[in-house]
């Protein structure tokens, strides 16, 4: 990674409470936490540097097991605690067949407090949205959703709705969708030519009574109202 040395990435948990700096240097890497701009702690990394995804509580971090920054990752997640103790590894493997279950995550977020992660993998037409439990690692659900390319992913918490947003990979065409706790698309809609690299897509409000989808060419967030579930 000599050729990224002396880069740093920041993270941001989407209360805005937390911030992971990865920083690069000639033959390894170190990270730091902060919580409301004040450093709690600042030590090696011992997994492989990559993009990280910190819960708003800063209870859970993640970091994949292998892959790039910019690029996502593969193999599996490294989950952490708020003080970057490794706490457990998820595989993407199937152990009985040796097949790779999810091959590579282009996009994944974790829940508020920690307890539930969504991933998103790429794909030829449609992207595959999988949520696990973090606790466990086991899967709770995969869903194959819109188009092919993952560009933001968020979930409430207790991981009662995930919002993706994708996009086709040859042009600026994008979908948003909204899933509920047990995977299944509660609402979609398609925009077009709105993919831009600066925006921030998707996010739900604090009451979790409406979620926001970001249209470019208003050059603003469009609110909507979170449909009701049934008890689960």
């Amino acid at each position: 990674m000599s050729n990224l040395a002396g880069k740093a990435e920041t993270y941001t948990s989407d209360n805005g409470s937390y911030t992971v700096t990865i920083t690069y240097g000639n033959n390894s890497a170190s990270w730091s936490m902060k919580e409301h701009g004040y450093e709690l702690w600042n030590k090696p990394l011992w997994v492989e540097p990559g993009h990280a995804s910190v819960s708003d509580n800063g209870s859970v971090i993640i970091l994949p097991l292998w892959g790039w920054s910019d690029e996502g990752g593969s193999s599996g997640m490294a989950v952490h605690d708020r003080d970057g103790n490794l706490v457990r590894e998820i595989l993407f493997r199937n152990a009985a067949t040796e097949n790779n279950s999810l091959r590579w995550i282009s996009k994944y977020a974790v829940s508020p407090e920690g307890d539930m992660i969504v991933t998103g993998e790429n794909g030829t037409k449609q992207s595959t949205i999988t949520m696990f439990i973090t606790a466990t690692g086991n899967i709770a659900w995969t869903q194959n959703t819109s188009l092919g390319v993952v560009v933001d992913i968020v979930v409430s918490p207790k991981g009662d709705y995930s919002l993706v947003a994708t996009r086709k990979s040859d042009n600026s065409d994008m979908a948003f969708t909204l899933l509920g706790r047990d995977g299944k698309i509660l609402w979609s809609r398609p925009i077009a030519a709105n993919f831009s690299y600066d925006e921030h897509y998707v996010r739900f409000s604090q009451n979790l009574h409406t979620f926001y989808i970001y249209d470019l060419k208003a050059r603003r967030h469009i609110s909507l109202p979170l449909p009701v579930q049934s008890p689960g």
